[in-house]
């Protein structure tokens, strides 16, 4: 039985773009937003977009799929401006998202300048004070028959899809929101779970038109090392605190057990990805099983003798000044900000240096320009040679492929009728749209910001 009343979804970020993940649901008495991301990439488009682009009291609930500042990083915007609903997500988002947000509300006028979209660890503290848990596959009633699932995404830790179901006179319309989703088989966390069906779906396109290699990940970080190990040099690796921090301390822990590279000193010089890995500590429950039974063996996956971690500016500091060989791992993942950039200041121009790319690099960050081959680089207004090594290991990411974004889609139990390609540049977007409807037959919509529609 079909759904006729109308519904209107509303793209207000993440569309024909990677970040910014902001997507308003209006299902007549209630109106929802699904993630409240602040958009990260060119100067312009940051003044452009960071701001709420509606009125934040005809907002009764947010539902946030997980805890990276591009889809959680303007919700204390909202509790600035008095609002008072509920945000609702699991309880690792949760938790992640207190170190995010308070985290940005530290850096953001030091990365950004003094834009509209500051906020303090005071309006940090009253976003959290609206926060809600919901666990995975517990139903959640909004009330007026509109009631939420969260299901396990596979991306980072906490991370979830969003199910939104709206109930009229016997019919239901269940619209699905991706967030991001992702891999299949890796360490650490479990798979995407399957979702037993929906109407509309919402699906991530970061990586819509490549597959990753992952079959040699750890044997290309072996051989990363060895290489730095033998020239004496410093491997930096802009790693995001969530997820990326994670998994590579979780490789280098199975290396160094296994003999398989040197023993060279690993310092994680992240305040935040310290925070981040001590939260994941905490969340056993989201392992999977090949962790747990680490774990039970007494294998802590995220320890081992040769890691020192930097919680002061001035222990980090002295890294890049200390005779090589090291390896430091350090945020931000996009050398947008954070302690990477002092690394690379005074690195970057040294031969014996290597920059190891493990992650997405938007448009505009600095490590998109050092990934398109860059010559020089401008930091704080000084111009820097590069004379490092540039590499690449893609198959770290966390964010599903061409075809396990299609796999996650093929296991619906009930296809979508409707399908919206998001979160992705435009290349990305308009290849998975292809590539949805040669093996689904469903002609996916690839909106733009700000664009409306009925659903």
């Amino acid at each position: 039985m079909g759904y006729s009343p109308h519904m209107r979804l509303t793209f207000h970020g993440a569309a024909r773009t990677v970040t910014g993940s902001k997507y308003l649901l209006d299902c007549g008495p209630r109106r929802i937003l699904v993630d409240c991301g602040i958009f990260q990439g060119e100067g312009q488009d940051e003044t452009r977009y960071n701001h709420l682009p509606f009125d934040p009291f005809e907002i009764d609930f947010v539902v946030i799929t997980h805890g990276h500042l591009d889809h959680c990083g303007l919700l204390p915007l909202l509790a600035r401006e008095g609002w008072t609903g509920k945000i609702l997500s699991t309880p690792a988002t949760r938790d992640v998202a207190r170190f995010i947000l308070n985290d940005s509300a530290k850096q953001i006028s030091r990365a950004y300048g003094e834009p509209d979209y500051v906020f303090t660890t005071e309006d940090v503290e009253r976003t959290m004070g609206l926060w809600h848990a919901v666990p995975y596959g517990k139903v959640h009633d909004l009330g007026d028959g509109i009631s939420l699932r969260l299901h396990d995404a596979g991306h980072i830790l906490g991370s979830a899809a969003a199910e939104i179901a709206v109930r009229r006179d016997g019919s239901i319309k269940r619209v699905v929101f991706s967030g991001d989703l992702g891999r299949y088989d890796m360490p650490i966390i479990r798979d995407p779970a399957p979702i037993p069906g929906a109407e509309v779906v919402l699906i991530e396109s970061t990586y819509g038109d490549r597959t990753h290699d992952t079959a040699k990940n750890r044997d290309r970080l072996k051989e990363t090392i060895k290489e730095i190990a033998q020239t004496k040099g410093h491997l930096l690796i802009p790693a995001f605190a969530i997820g990326r921090t994670q998994a590579l301390l979780y490789e280098l822990n199975a290396l160094l057990e296994k003999g398989e590279i040197p023993r060279v000193p690993v310092f994680l010089d992240s305040p935040l990805g310290i925070n981040i890995t001590n939260t994941y500590r905490r969340h056993q429950d989201c392992f999977d099983e090949e962790t747990k039974k680490l774990l039970a063996q007494g294998d802590a996956p995220f320890d081992f003798p040769e890691l020192t971690e930097t919680s002061h500016w001035k222990e980090g500091a002295k890294i890049s000044s200390m005779a090589g060989p090291s390896v430091v791992i350090a945020g931000s993942g996009m050398i947008n900000g954070g302690r990477i950039l002092g690394h690379v200041k005074a690195l970057i121009g040294d031969p014996k240096t290597m920059l190891l790319i493990v992650g997405f690099q938007a448009q505009g960050t600095l490590g998109r320009k050092l990934l398109d081959g860059a010559d020089s680089v401008t930091i704080d207004r000084v111009e820097y040679p590069v004379r490092a090594k540039i590499r690449t290991i893609n198959g770290f990411s966390a964010h599903a492929d061409r075809d396990e974004l299609c796999r996650w889609l093929d296991g619906f139990g009930k296809k979508p009728e409707q399908i919206f390609c998001t979160h992705g540049e435009p290349n990305a977007v308009d290849a998975l749209a292809v590539t949805i409807k040669d093996r689904f037959g469903v002609q996916p919509t690839a909106p733009a910001i700000g664009d409306s529609i009925e659903i």
